[in-house]
This record gives C-alpha cells, sequence and structure tokens, in this order.
C-alpha cells in the first residue's frame, strides 16, 4: 500500500474544482451571498470543532494555533480526489459540515478559488502570500482532470521527486526538497517542516504555505510598551512580559452567555481583523478554568451573537507582545471527528485523484507560528495611526490572563487562525 502523506505549513490553502464551477455555475436557487453564507457557516463549524477536539487534549498551561481554513482547504482537495459516493467522499463531506450546510460540491469547490485570497485583490497582496504544491512520486500520474481543477483554481505546481532515495546515497532526498520549497515560500519563517526522513512508500506530499505579514491599522506606540508587565498564567502564577499599549477608536462586545468581552483589532488591508475573546475575570476564578468555560461554550451559534454586540468605542488597550506556535499531527484528531477511511490502506478511496488505486493517506501534519509586535504580524512595517496617551475617558480591555484569538478574513467569512493563548512567548524585541 502506497501512502500519501499531506503538509500543512503556516497556512493555507488548496483545493479543486469540478466542470461547473469553473464555468461560475450556481445549481438550483443557490444564489451567491446565501452560498458564501452557507459555505463560511460550514467552515466555522469545522473549525470550532477542530479547535475544541485538540484543545481538550492540551494540558492547562499549552496553546494552540492552527489554520481551520488552510486545513479545510487540503481536506476539500481530498474530496475533490476522492471516489463520488465511496465512505472516503461521504466521511470528508460530514466533517467538513458541507452535507449539513446543503452545498454542493461546486459550490464548496468554488471558495477555494486564487480570487478570494490576495493573488487578485492589490489591498490583500501586500500581506498574504499563497503558495500551493505538490510533490509527486516519479512514475505516478494525477489524473488529467484533477490536475486542471488544481492549476485553474490554486496555481498549484507540481513537482516531481524520488521518494525512494536513500538518505546519504548523493542525491537529494525528497525531503530535503520539501523543506527547501517550504522555506522559499515562507521567506525562511518555516525552515524545516519534515523532520524525519520520508517513507520510501510515500507517493505524494501535499504543501500548503501562507504566509501572514500584516500591519495593524491602528499601530501600537513602541515607547509606550511596558517591559515588565504581568499576564495572570492561573490563579498562584504571573509571567513576566513586554506589554503594549495604545488608546484607539475599535470595536467592542461581550456576550453573559460566554462569559467573554470581545475586541476586534483591525488590519490595515480593512478585510482581516484578529478579535480577542478574554474571559471575565471573576473574583477567586483561576483564569485557566475560565478559558475552559468559553471553549466549552464556543459554537457558531454563540459566536454570531458575540459578534453582533460589537460597537465602536474608545478603548484602551493592554496586551502582550508575544509569539505562539504550533506543529502537531492531526490524523488522530480527524480520526475521532469521523475521518476513517482516508487513512485505512485497505479503504481509502482518493480514485478520481490518480489512477493508482493504492492511495492512502499516511500523515497530517501542520505547523503555525504567529508573532504579535507593536508594527502588526511578524515583518511588518510600523504605522502611527491612531496612537493616543492614555487619559480618562473609554472603556479598557486588557489582556492579562489566557484568551482567545480569532483572525476572520470578511470577505470571505472565513476563520484564517484560531488559537488560545495561556502562556505566552515573550518577544523582547519587536523588531
Amino acid at each position: 500500500m502506497y501512502t500519501l502523506n499531506w503538509i500543512c505549513v503556516l497556512l493555507i490553502s488548496i483545493a479543486g474544482c469540478l466542470e461547473a464551477a469553473k464555468k461560475g455555475s450556481n445549481n438550483g436557487n443557490s444564489g451567491g451571498a446565501s452560498t458564501v453564507q452557507r459555505v463560511s457557516r460550514a467552515h466555522l463549524e469545522f473549525a470550532l470543532s477542530l479547535y475544541q477536539r485538540l484543545a481538550s487534549d492540551l494540558g492547562p498551561r499549552e496553546n494552540l494555533v492552527i489554520s481551520p481554513h488552510s486545513i479545510a482547504s487540503v481536506l476539500s482537495q481530498l474530496w475533490l480526489g476522492s471516489g463520488v459516493g465511496s465512505s472516503t467522499y461521504r466521511q470528508l463531506e460530514k466533517v467538513l459540515f458541507y452535507r449539513d450546510s446543503g452545498l454542493t460540491p461546486s459550490q464548496a469547490h468554488q471558495t477555494f478559488h486564487p480570487s478570494n485570497y490576495g493573488i487578485t485583490d492589490n489591498d490583500l497582496n501586500a500581506v498574504v502570500d499563497i503558495a500551493n504544491g505538490i510533490f509527486l512520486q516519479k512514475g505516478v500520474s494525477l489524473r488529467k482532470e484533477f490536475e486542471e481543477d488544481l492549476a485553474h483554481f490554486y496555481n498549484s505546481s507540481v513537482n516531481t521527486v524520488d521518494f525512494t532515495t536513500v538518505p546519504g546515497s548523493g542525491t537529494r532526498s525528497a525531503q530535503r526538497v520539501v523543506n527547501k520549497w517550504v522555506s522559499t515560500q515562507t521567506k525562511g519563517r518555516i525552515s524545516s517542516l519534515i523532520d524525519k526522513p520520508l517513507s520510501q512508500e510515500t507517493r505524494m506530499v501535499i504543501v500548503n504555505a501562507l504566509v501572514l505579514d500584516a500591519h495593524w491599522l491602528h499601530s501600537f506606540d513602541p515607547t509606550m510598551t511596558a517591559a515588565n508587565g504581568i499576564f495572570h498564567l492561573n490563579s498562584k502564577s504571573k509571567l513576566e512580559i513586554p506589554m503594549m499599549a495604545g488608546k484607539f477608536q475599535v470595536s467592542l462586545g461581550e456576550s453573559n452567555e460566554l462569559g467573554c468581552r470581545l475586541l476586534e483589532l483591525p488590519f490595515r488591508a480593512r478585510r482581516l481583523s484578529m478579535f480577542l475573546l478574554l474571559p471575565n475575570e471573576e473574583t477567586g476564578d483561576d483564569p485557566t478554568q475560565s478559558l475552559r468555560r468559553l471553549e466549552s461554550s464556543l459554537n457558531s451559534d454563540t459566536l454570531k451573537q458575540l459578534f453582533s454586540t460589537l460597537t465602536q468605542e474608545t478603548v484602551h488597550v493592554r496586551m502582550p507582545r508575544f509569539r505562539v506556535s504550533l506543529s502537531t499531527a492531526l490524523e488522530d484528531t480527524l480520526r475521532r471527528m469521523g475521518l476513517v477511511t482516508l487513512f485505512d490502506p485497505q479503504r481509502a478511496n482518493l480514485s478520481r485523484m490518480s489512477t493508482n488505486t493504492q492511495l492512502a493517506v499516511s500523515a497530517m501534519a501542520h505547523k503555525v507560528q504567529l508573532e504579535v509586535t507593536e508594527k502588526g504580524t511578524e515583518g511588518a512595517a510600523a504605522t502611527s495611526s491612531g496612537i493616543e496617551r492614555f487619559g480618562e475617558i473609554g472603556e479598557f480591555f486588557e489582556v492579562n490572563r489566557p484568551f482567545i484569538f480569532l483572525i476572520w478574513d470578511y470577505k470571505r467569512g472565513a476563520l484564517l487562525f484560531i488559537g488560545r493563548v495561556t502562556y505566552p512567548e515573550p518577544l523582547f524585541n519587536s523588531s
């Protein structure tokens, strides 16, 4: 049995589409707006389901950061490559919530068209770099229709490698080829994705890379950053960390049901925002327990209600300057979500992807690193708009305890990143 490895890198996206979607068709009475809403809801349901399962496996001081949209897009590619009506096809459709949302394959796949990203969006192109690549074993071919879908929708490159190369033989191994590609596409932010030699039985590796390098709409003034800020890890432990500060006109919301407040920090591209969900501070309550309660209550309905409370306010913001990262395997979590046959060499059906009927997925690696500084995300240039010294007027939002964050794309209704920060890694230099 041959294996198909899936590698997700600092993040987003690949899928394909059916011929009907290439022509821009909508089936039945599915209008553009309703289709976008249903796709958005499906992806959000998948994101929260995946996040909650991963979070439940972690200890109280372990951080979590993933790109659910990246993961959904890769699974959608595999859905495209699965035999229609097979158990693999049905399980992917269900896990991705496409079935519950009443989406046709063409509607679901169309959402991953490159025009929805920065490739054709001048405003977004400055902050998002996207790359998709397939590394295929020499002698194994993709079906023409499947390969055309990838090229049309994702500008995906197909590279031939030899997974049977023995390390140390003098020939560059497939592991080195893939890692070099990843390093180039992420501009060195991830220099090595595959830490161990790939199995000689591997026949395909799928790599998706996204680099987010965004400026805040209202940047923080570095001169106002307190070097010795305090972050409460739990009821007994504290962490000293640089704490940024600023006063901005931004959106603020709250939910009694979720027991949290919500702050929106927009990026300069405007279609993207980071949202901070901060559990309410209760007397005598452990911050990690408050976070657990918030996580268990999150679903698309409660999150939608929370977003509906957002109103513009003058807000005094204090938050850590930090880094959060994660490198994890996802196959066990996805199995528990109901995606079983894709990983089973005897039952996997990827017959629309390749004539090689012995393809099955053996590994899914997901690696993310995100830095939050006065300038924005990692590598962004500084701006100075919206800065004021602290005064007496306005709301206060102090991120001094464990919290959840989201990075949302308004245009697509897509959750690009979700994570929780329970033990922020301090960034003592913001350059």
